[in-house]
């Protein structure tokens, strides 16, 4: 059924096939509220976690860790606010100092990677930060890895925001985390072994907006989202519209990039072009879910529903990031369609956005259309105007 003066579809309600109500963006600890992994480190663990980075509080905030006892017997991320002004990473006795740098995303969401198995390498938002060198005989840590704070005696929590946690040994995945609610408590539950981590502090965790994934989200007219991915960057653009209720007026970009670059476009008699091309057209019919595969280069090529539609030919490099609409002339620019998925892809033909619709909020009144990358959890929400119709919850 649809809540008409909402303008969502308000699926019926089901017994869950997981054990937990909600997924949610991110649990956030004040600081006494801490879970244990059940992950013991070795030199060959690796992390994976999207959180926050503290304010300057002046003290250490060990996101994930194990400490032994005292001197090199650890293995976690500690953004040390404290005298050292510094940020501590890795395992064993000489864990690698680097400099104060990261405090310029004091506040914000980053992700950082520990990788012990490819390169030993310490990753900030994708990119290699340091090398992880290993000095001398290892140590024996038989203590697990806690998140939110350290395995010690002297905790060194943290204060912050986790929003997705994943623990490798070698190439094997061993926990998954991500961020749920069983009614009004907060927990990680792993998508590995099927279980809920909790809290094995005191007070509550703070919980983030429910994220729910539906089936697609509509633009209206004035409603677009920004993936935060340079249009230089992308070989290859994937993306599954509804774009059956198209202007007969103006033209309308589907996809691509800011600064009159475009990808796909929809004139009012109903043909594509392929700017940054030479804006060769081919004629298409008005189906529900057409999957438009659009591959950028010297001689880009465009596939609907997985069959060749025709190759332009390159006559500019796109600029800005990647959008869905929300791209050229004011008033010519914005599309009515359902957005079911849009995928991205580099050069070396690796996945950046695996971009899903998703409903966020807390309650019926409050829900906002938006679309998760799936691959870090990150929720990506209206960069324009107005709001997102929400098309049903997406079956379980």
């Amino acid at each position: 059924m649809m809540n008409a003066a909402a303008g969502i579809f308000l699926a019926s309600r089901r017994k869950p096939r997981v054990p937990y109500d909600a997924e949610l963006e991110y649990l956030e600890s004040t600081g006494t509220q801490w879970i244990d992994t059940g992950v013991v480190p070795t030199n060959t663990t690796g992390v994976l976690i999207e959180c926050t980075v503290p304010t300057n509080n002046s003290r250490d905030n060990i996101v994930v860790g194990a400490r032994q006892s005292s001197g090199g017997t650890r293995y976690w991320i500690d953004f040390d606010w404290s005298t050292y002004d510094t940020f501590y990473f890795g395992f064993g006795f000489l864990t690698p100092r680097a400099d104060n740098s990261l405090r310029q995303y004091e506040g914000e969401r980053v992700q950082v990677g520990m990788n012990y198995q490819n390169g030993r390498i310490c990753t900030v938002n994708g990119e290699k930060f340091s090398d992880l060198p290993i000095s001398g005989s290892l140590p024996t840590i038989t203590k697990s890895i806690y998140c939110f704070r350290a395995n010690y005696s002297n905790p060194y929590t943290y204060s912050g925001k986790i929003f997705s946690l994943k623990i490798t040994d070698g190439l094997t995945l061993v926990r998954d985390f991500i961020p749920v609610r069983v009614g009004t408590v907060g927990y990680l539950y792993d998508r590995v072994s099927k279980r809920l981590f909790g809290n094995a502090g005191t007070g509550d965790f703070v919980l983030g907006q429910d994220v729910v994934p539906v089936e697609y989200i509509l633009q209206t007219g004035t409603q677009y989202i920004d993936t935060l991915y340079p249009m230089a960057d992308t070989r290859r653009e994937v993306i599954t519209v509804d774009w059956s209720g198209h202007s007969t007026t103006y033209r309308e970009f589907m996809a691509g990039a800011a600064s009159g670059s475009y990808l796909i476009e929809m004139s009012p008699t109903g043909y594509y072009g392929t700017a940054p091309t030479n804006l060769s057209s081919i004629q298409v019919s008005q189906k529900d879910r057409i999957r438009w595969d659009y591959t950028v280069g010297s001689r880009p090529s465009l596939y609907i529903n997985d069959v060749f539609a025709i190759n332009d030919t390159l006559v500019r490099v796109p600029t800005g990031n990647v959008m869905t609409g929300g791209v050229g002339r004011p008033g010519e620019n914005f599309p009515k369609m359902k957005i079911y998925g849009l995928d991205v892809f580099t050069d070396a033909d690796e996945q950046v956005r695996k971009m899903r619709p998703v409903r966020v909020g807390t309650d019926a009144t409050s829900w906002d259309g938006a679309m998760m990358d799936v691959l870090t959890r990150r929720v990506y929400r209206n960069a324009g105007t107005g709001a997102f119709t929400i098309g049903p919850d997406k079956a379980a």
